[in-house]
C-alpha cells in the first residue's frame, strides 16, 4: 500500500514508460465513494475523465441506486473509451447531481494519457481497457464524513439523508461491487 505522494510518483513514472510504447494510456482509479479518487486523479499527469458523467439518471435506472453498475450507461462509456483510444473526440455527457439528470453533452478530446476515475473503473465490464489500475483505500468513517460534507454542500442533501443512503445503499454496494475489484489493482493507495 502506497501513500498518496508515493502513488503519484509511481503512477506518473509507469504511465510515462507506457506512453513511450503505446499511443494511448488509460489510468483507472477506483475506490469507495468519497475515498479520494478524483482528488488523486487531479494530481496525476494526464487528462482527467470521470465515470460519474455516465449515470443514466433515476428515470432510466432499474433500481434507484447510484452505487450499482446498472446505474451507469456502461455501453456508452466503453464506446467512448474505444473512440478516445482510436484518437477520436467524443461528446461526453454532463451529469447534474442536483437535478439528477444529464444536462447535455460536451466535446471531449483524446489525450496521450487519460486518467479515468469512478466506482466501477475496475469492474469486469471495463477493466480490460485500463492499462494502469489504481484502488484508493480509505476507512469507512473517513469516506462517510467526506460524503456528508460534499453532498450537503454541493448536492443540496441533508446530513440525515446522506447517512441513510450511505448505510442502506452506498456501503453495501461498495462491499459487493467495488471492494472485490481491489485485487486487480496495480497500485493500492492509502488515503
Amino acid at each position: 500500500m502506497l501513500s498518496v505522494s508515493q502513488a503519484v510518483k509511481e503512477i506518473n513514472k509507469r504511465s510515462a514508460e507506457l506512453a513511450k510504447r503505446q499511443r494511448m494510456v488509460f489510468i483507472g482509479i477506483t475506490g469507495g465513494s468519497a475515498s479520494g479518487k478524483g482528488w488523486l486523479a487531479k494530481r496525476l499527469k494526464g487528462k482527467h475523465m470521470d465515470m460519474d458523467s455516465y449515470y443514466k439518471g433515476p428515470s432510466r435506472m432499474k433500481r434507484k441506486n447510484y452505487d450499482r453498475p446498472g446505474a451507469l450507461d456502461v455501453a456508452l462509456f466503453k464506446k467512448h473509451l474505444d473512440m478516445l483510444h482510436a484518437g477520436k473526440p467524443i461528446m461526453k455527457p454532463i451529469y447534474n447531481f442536483k437535478k439528477n439528470k444529464r444536462d447535455g453533452y460536451k466535446k471531449f478530446l483524446p489525450n496521450h494519457i487519460l486518467i479515468i476515475e469512478g466506482l466501477f473503473v475496475l469492474h469486469k465490464s471495463v477493466r480490460g481497457k485500463i492499462d494502469i489500475k489504481v484502488f484508493v483505500d480509505s476507512p469507512m468513517k473517513v469516506r462517510l464524513a467526506r460524503r456528508i460534507k460534499r453532498d450537503v454542500k454541493e448536492r443540496g442533501h441533508t446530513r440525515e439523508s446522506v447517512i441513510k443512503q450511505f448505510t442502506e445503499q452506498v456501503e453495501p454496494a461498495f462491499h459487493r461491487f467495488v471492494l472485490p475489484t481491489k485485487k486487480y489493482a496495480d497500485f493500492v493507495v492509502r488515503n
